[in-house]
């Protein structure tokens, strides 16, 4: 496209050499004059014309369409501020190194401490701090992409709910003298998340719903580093390896600092350790220096403990399954507790304390 300004110079200029030709009378300069300023005119009418065609964001003085302006801006869609992306499970447990979700503060919850990760997902707890639920504890379990979604009490008849944006179902239990609620939707394409009540033999509270509600409302991306706070050796070979384990579970004592941390070894061995020390019990054995005993465990097994000062460390296992005690005993002693079991600085990552 050819240049304005010589545009304008051309015909301004030919049309003045024609004028000013010796002996031209006055009348025909003054009706120059007049041409010359309505040519020019015309010349930039069609030079921004054609600007504009071109599609040009040429500006052309004196014209108050600005074609360089940038466009209006669109006001952007509301995003959801919640956990969208799915969280992909790991070949082993070995390889977390952190959790993959965080819950943001909200001011009628706090974060109780505990955790646990599972080959199918990972789950933190909070604890209600007002209303009719003040100190009912709620679990937030976020399922890895693909992990189907066990069972939810109640769910043929629960109540739709909207967690940031995308639908979910609330629904209650009762039966046998117990009570429970669950709060579940799906936060990815085939990626499920809920948070649980737990059971209890007390009638829900009446704002139970909308503090579970407040739970799920706070689930971010992103989550802390994992750390336990003592370290298992490789276990004999007579023993189920602990650095397959498919659940580890990290509690926390109800307003103290203490802890109690279990491994799911497999279906019939679990390996724990608990700053819940009995130092009077357990005093059947003495093993390299440490005090022990074999006992019955709550879960209807055996059980070998062992103390390690502050901390007992123990192996719990199904009778039915014979596996050589003195190896457990072996590997219990040979576990090692932070050098400052109280201060999580000072702790394990998960590979390091599952002897990966």
């Amino acid at each position: 496209m050819p240049d304005l300004d010589q545009l304008l110079d051309t015909l301004v200029t030919d049309v003045g050499a024609r004028t000013r030709a010796p002996g031209a009378p006055t009348a025909i300069k003054r009706a120059h004059r007049r041409r010359t300023k309505a040519a020019a005119a015309v010349a930039v009418m069609v030079a921004a014309t054609a600007a504009v065609i071109a599609g040009s964001a040429v500006t052309v003085p004196g014209l108050d369409d600005d074609r360089s302006a940038p466009p209006l801006e669109q006001p952007e869609p509301t995003k959801n501020p919640g956990l969208t992306t799915p969280l992909i499970a790991p070949e082993s447990l070995l390889d977390l190194r952190e959790l993959g979700f965080h819950l943001e503060r909200a001011p009628d919850l706090a974060l109780s401490g505990a955790w646990a990760v599972d080959r199918d997902w990972q789950s933190i707890e909070v604890q209600v701090l007002d209303g009719e639920s003040n100190g009912r504890r709620l679990n937030v379990k976020v399922n890895y992409e693909g992990r189907p979604m066990s069972n939810i009490p109640g769910t043929n008849n629960g109540e739709p709910v909207t967690v940031n944006g995308v639908p979910g179902t609330y629904a209650e239990h009762h039966g046998d003298g117990f009570h429970t609620a669950v709060l579940a939707w799906e936060y990815a394409p085939d990626s499920w998340a809920r948070v649980d009540a737990g059971w209890t033999d007390a009638e829900l509270p009446s704002d139970l719903r909308s503090k579970m509600l407040t739970a799920a409302e706070a689930v971010r991306p992103g989550g802390k580093t994992l750390l336990l706070p003592v370290r298992f050796g490789s276990a004999p070979a007579s023993l189920p390896a602990i650095a397959n384990a498919h659940r580890v579970d990290f509690l926390k004592d109800e307003g103290e600092s203490g802890w109690t941390m279990y491994v799911r070894v497999d279906d019939d061995v679990m390996v724990s350790a608990t700053t819940a020390v009995a130092p009077d019990e357990c005093l059947e054995f003495t093993y390299r220096g440490h005090r022990g005993c074999v006992v019955p465990s709550d879960g209807g097994g055996t059980a070998v403990g062992i103390h390690h000062g502050d901390v007992d460390v123990t192996y719990e296992f199904d009778p039915g399954r014979e596996l050589p005690v003195e190896d457990m005993k072996r590997l219990l002693a040979g576990a090692t507790v932070a050098s400052t079991p109280f201060d999580p600085t000072t702790w394990f990552d998960l590979r390091t304390a599952l002897g990966g």
